[in-house]
């Protein structure tokens, strides 16, 4: 369970299950070399960040960061396994997607310096994960960004008000500037809304509300303990993407 939590690949299996929901939404086909991406690209990022962030881990995320010293050097390997995997599927994904995960990626080395600055985190992050959960079933479709936008409030919404309950729980960045308090109550606002978002939303769509719905659940408790934050609130995402596909195909 620690391997599965604090390596990457629960974070690596969130980012396949909302990409697919969205894509499902979209009515867009994805094959399976652009999932294997998608899981390859989020666990090199998240991994690579949890040996990044050992020294920050001491104080906030304990657990995880005894058990990434502990597997320092696994970690490490299986990390340049994952960028070598991306690298190869990224060159088959075409040059659209492949310099769409350039920029994320390259978002991800200044992580560690733009976190630190007041609310940048949350937005930044988020736009980052949106922008490969839906712009990926974008390109993929050939669709109009302004034809979707309004479809992906749910899930933008929900990954906002995810990463403000994460800070939170760590008491860094936005909620070292607004109080743990206050980011964890915007994070439960803003998962409301999201989940208000889907009823103004047609057709498969609006079953992407499920999302901030569950997550807003998840957030009820107020319980910053770094497992629950990863199974529960993290896990959220995971279980409302997979809730979500199960009732676009039942409808």
């Amino acid at each position: 369970m620690k391997f599965l939590l604090y390596s990457g690949l629960w974070i690596s299996a969130i980012a396949v299950a909302l990409t697919a929901a969205v894509a499902t939404a979209l009515h867009v086909g994805l094959p399976a070399v652009l999932y294997a991406l998608i899981a390859t690209g989020s666990f090199t990022v998240y991994n690579f960040d949890h040996l990044k962030g050992l020294r920050a881990d001491a104080a906030t995320k304990p657990r995880r960061g005894r058990f990434v010293r502990s597997h320092r050097q696994l970690l490490l390997l299986a990390g340049l396994i994952g960028f070598l995997g991306t690298a190869i599927l990224g060159l088959l994904a075409g040059w659209k997607i492949a310099f769409l995960l350039l920029f994320v990626f390259l978002l991800s080395l200044v992580h560690h310096w733009a976190k630190r600055l007041p609310m940048v985190k949350p937005l930044y992050i988020a736009l980052a994960w949106l922008g490969v959960v839906g712009g990926i079933p974008t390109l993929r479709g050939g669709l109009a960004l302004l034809a979707v936008t309004r479809d992906f409030a749910p899930v933008g919404l929900a990954l906002f008000a995810n990463v403000l309950a994460c800070d939170a729980a760590d008491r860094e960045a936005e909620a070292q500037w607004l109080g743990e308090r206050t980011a964890w109550n915007a994070a439960l606002v803003l998962s409301a809304a999201g989940a208000a978002s889907a009823v103004l939303l047609k057709g498969d769509p609006r079953f992407l509300g499920v999302i901030p719905l569950l997550l807003f659940f998840s957030l009820l408790p107020r319980r910053d303990h770094e497992t629950y934050v990863a199974t529960f609130v993290d896990g959220s995402l995971l279980v409302g993407a997979l809730v979500a596909l199960v009732l676009m195909k039942v409808s």
